[in-house]
């Protein structure tokens, strides 16, 4: 919920700033643990993973044991909590101290946890570390494909995990009666035309497939048919690389543009920023996207003759469309790059003439300031060979072409090959064929176009 209609509703609201250099700082910590565990790891958010455990628990034939530790006393500020009505157990220990933060009474439990082989518990196993490190909870699911896992990592939270079994009979009575909603890629609009068809849930996905034909796309199609056999999403053929990067920000409805250019100008550089981290070197579109007071989202998309590189580009372009777009209440403002070129494309690019030019210019310089290069080497890249003669001629491109000319005019004084230009007639200067006897007796008989008369001519005939 936007936070001014919270402030609406609860007048009595406090609302806690965000912190997001916190939640990535955090992120990057569980992240390092769910590597160990996959190192293809698939971080679909700053709180959320796909990890493929199927390596590690065949390699994982041992039970593990770790220490834990959690928090109790007088003092908030620390996380797990400790359990007072816990059974005490028979290696607990206790320290008691004074808390830095808020300087209350502390006490720190410690004992053992031991965890055994098997999906289940891993995935129990690196919950728990992640509590450990962060004091955040997890939920997981644990299936056989990744649509499945995220189905089922919503079904016990929270601080819970829910196991599905690997096998299709289990499977199918799972999404019998799963509503449609649960699943991943299934918005309102996509739910809405859904049940306009009478399909709730997943089983009745599969039951009515011969409609899908008469209202969906064959991409579509294919995505329905797979959720409703519990497959997971087709392999993309295409390039696996990111297709943009953007940055967004949300704010209290504004019209006043002066505040629109501090959050427009803020958004761009931190979009540079990602770009730079990104091993992207540019993009070709430049994207504005507008959410209003009123919900209503606008994408406004310019693609400059050039690759758009330098914070100058981006806010130049995306500046030019927020102009266009003055006196609307707007709530959010965002600036996408697509069409991206990263780097190892650029260094596959053939070389322009004028980026060759610059780079043996800058050849020139460099080696005209060292002192380990003789004025002989200098001198053998000041000039270059005429395509022509094949004199040297000076390394400028105004004086080369001079020389050319002179060549050619040269070669054209001589006894040398002549130049012969070769045109082709064109069909509409040709003599026009006679045409034959019959035709001719043909546009006789054929009445005369009436000539078309000005009103000044009619009137003089007219008298």
């Amino acid at each position: 919920m936007p936070g001014f209609i919270s402030n609406k509703l609860c007048p009595s609201l406090t609302i806690v700033p965000g912190n997001y250099p916190k939640y990535t700082k955090v992120s990057r910590q569980f992240s390092q643990i769910f590597m160990e565990y996959d190192s293809d790891v698939g971080m679909m958010s700053l709180d959320e993973a796909f990890i493929d455990l199927t390596d590690y628990v065949a390699s994982n034939t041992e039970k593990k044991t770790f220490k834990r530790h959690r928090f109790g006393g007088d003092c908030p500020c620390w996380l797990p909590r400790f359990d007072e009505n816990e059974n005490t157990l028979e290696d607990l220990k206790i320290e008691e101290s004074i808390c830095p933060k808020c300087e209350k009474s502390r006490k720190i439990y410690y004992d053992h946890v031991e965890f055994g082989t098997g999906r289940e518990e891993a995935v129990r196993e690196i919950r728990f570390r992640v509590e450990q490190l962060t004091g955040l909870t997890c939920s997981a699911g644990i299936a056989s494909n990744f649509m499945l896992a995220k189905i089922c990592s919503d079904l016990n939270k929270p601080n819970g995990q829910y196991v599905l079994e690997n096998d299709k009979n289990a499977i199918m009575e799972f999404l019998k009666d799963l509503p449609i909603r649960k699943v991943g890629g299934i918005g309102r609009v996509c739910e809405a035309q859904l049940k306009a068809m009478d399909i709730q849930t997943v089983g009745d996905m599969n039951l009515k497939k011969n409609l899908y034909p008469l209202c969906f796309t064959p991409l579509s199609q294919e995505s329905f048919l797979r959720t409703a056999l519990g497959l997971p999403g087709r392999p993309s053929e295409s390039d696996p690389r990111r297709k943009s990067i953007s940055v967004e920000r949300t704010f209290s409805p504004t019209s006043d543009f002066n505040i629109l250019l501090e959050e427009h100008q803020e958004i761009c550089r931190m979009l540079e920023e990602d770009v730079r981290k990104s091993g992207i070197v540019g993009g070709k579109t430049v994207t504005l996207k507008l959410k209003l007071s009123s919900f209503d989202v606008l994408t406004r998309s310019l693609t400059p003759s050039d690759v758009v590189k330098s914070l100058e580009d981006i806010q130049k372009f995306s500046l030019e469309l927020l102009e266009k777009e003055k006196g609307k209440e707007i709530r959010l403002l965002g600036v996408r790059l697509s069409q991206l070129i990263f780097e190892e494309d650029e260094k596959k690019r053939s070389k322009t003439i004028t980026e060759f030019w610059n780079e043996k210019k800058l050849q020139i310089q460099n080696l005209q300031g060292s002192e380990n290069v003789d004025d002989d080497d200098v001198i053998m890249m000041d000039t270059r060979p005429c395509p022509i003669c094949g004199t040297d001629v000076e390394n400028r491109l105004d004086v080369m072409n001079c020389h050319v000319d002179e060549c050619i005019l040269k070669v054209q004084n001589d006894d040398g090959p002549e130049l012969i230009c070769v045109s082709v007639e064109n069909k509409s200067t040709q003599k026009p064929e006679r045409p034959s006897t019959k035709k001719r007796k043909l546009q006789e008989k054929r009445p005369k176009a009436k000539k078309m008369v000005t009103i000044d001519s009619f009137w003089k005939k007219s008298g």
